[in-house]
């Protein structure tokens, strides 16, 4: 009776193990599960990785739109721009013209 129950703890011990390997493996698979959320005032573009624990992130809110640089310690505001900018190619030709300017003597 002893050695019945021993194995039923011990089987149940491995069931439980097994549960949250497999989480933690979906989970670093998949990532966070998303919430849903219908009035989001806050909305993720694009996000670059420039290094390990470094991103820059361009994002929409307020009727603007923000590039930052996020570390693990601190979120910089590197730019605000003005929301009419509608899509990543206007913010590119903008870059590209102030590139192509020379500079004045």
């Amino acid at each position: 009776m002893a050695s019945e129950k021993l194995f039923q703890v011990s089987y149940s011990l491995v069931i439980v193990i097994a549960i949250i390997l497999t989480i933690n493996w979906l989970f670093k698979k998949y990532g966070q599960i998303p919430t849903i959320k219908k009035n989001k005032s806050i909305k993720l573009l694009d996000t670059l990785s420039v290094g390990v624990r470094e991103k820059v992130i361009l994002i929409e809110a307020e009727n603007q739109r923000f590039l930052l640089s996020v570390t693990s310690s601190r979120i910089d505001k590197l730019h605000a721009f003005p929301k009419d900018l509608h899509d990543h190619q206007s913010i590119k030709s903008e870059n590209k013209e102030i590139d192509n300017e020379e500079p004045s003597p």
